[in-house]
């Protein structure tokens, strides 16, 4: 059980530094960052957002949260798995 919680957190290490470099790598792209500096302007002045523009704000957001959820759970089942198997060869 312990070596999956490491296996496990591995993965979520994985998909956390390869989401973070897609980013990078999309935030590099002509046309992206002001793209998303006119939605930001849109949505700092109020104004209504069309659904394609609400639905990449949601998705913007979302991919985020699921950024900085995977690491800090990476690191959390790595740990619980470093921990239980040495409590395990404690106990023999």
């Amino acid at each position: 059980m312990e070596k999956v919680l490491i296996v496990v957190g591995i993965g979520f290490l994985i998909f956390h530094y390869w989401a973070k470099w897609n980013i990078n790598y999309d935030n590099s792209k002509a046309g992206f960052k002001e793209y998303n500096k006119k939605l930001k302007l849109k949505i700092d002045n109020n104004e209504r957002l069309t659904f394609l523009e609400s639905f990449s704000v949601f998705m913007n957001k979302t991919f985020d949260t699921a950024i900085n959820i995977s690491l800090k759970a990476g690191l959390i089942l790595i740990a619980l798995g470093i921990i239980s198997t040495l409590i395990l060869k404690v106990k023999g």
